[in-house]
């Protein structure tokens, strides 16, 4: 179980920041996990339309924060890009593609002697979205998240639906 608790502020309309982490509990551990921050910069209004939109990003991970979760610490970044396409009735399409990379690294004594193990991963990702406006407050959306092969060879596909406030 991970409860997310994050902000994202926006320094311009072009230029966002962003800091998460989440409370943990799996198998008898629980703690603070990773602690994830990046930015975006967006290009409004590409091309010859006033309804598409493209930003690239790059986030960092860290963790987990709290030292009894398993036994190890990670690093990992994740360059991405995403494209957005506003109807004029408001309703948006959103994807991004981005690349994750992480590196893990673990220290374990036996027999008072210290050994040290690492190993990296990464994958594609692809998520998609919608957006529709019910009202200049009330945003409802929907997003499709596919993250490729992780650690055990299980990929990642969550399924997210809310409501947000406001409109983009």
């Amino acid at each position: 179980l991970q409860i997310p608790v994050g902000v994202s502020y926006g320094l311009s309309d072009k230029l966002m920041l962003n800091v998460n982490t989440s409370f943990f509990t799996a198998g008898g551990a629980s703690g603070l996990y990773f602690l994830d921050f990046g930015g975006k910069y967006g290009w409004k209004n590409v091309g010859d339309t006033d309804n598409l939109n493209v930003a690239a990003g790059l986030d960092f991970a860290v963790g987990p924060l709290s030292n009894n979760l398993y036994g190890y610490s990670a690093f990992a970044f994740d360059p991405y890009g995403v494209v957005t396409y506003t109807f004029k009735n408001g309703l948006q399409l959103n994807g991004k593609l981005g690349l994750y990379v992480q590196s893990y690294s673990s220290t374990y004594t036996i027999l008072n002697v210290s050994h040290t193990t690492s190993y990296s991963f990464s994958y594609f990702q692809l998520d998609l979205g919608v957006a529709y406006p019910f009202s200049k407050d009330l945003t409802g959306f929907g997003e499709l998240a596919t993250n490729g092969l992780v650690y055990n060879g299980a990929g990642g596909t969550p399924l997210l639906a809310g409501i947000r406030t406001g409109k983009d």
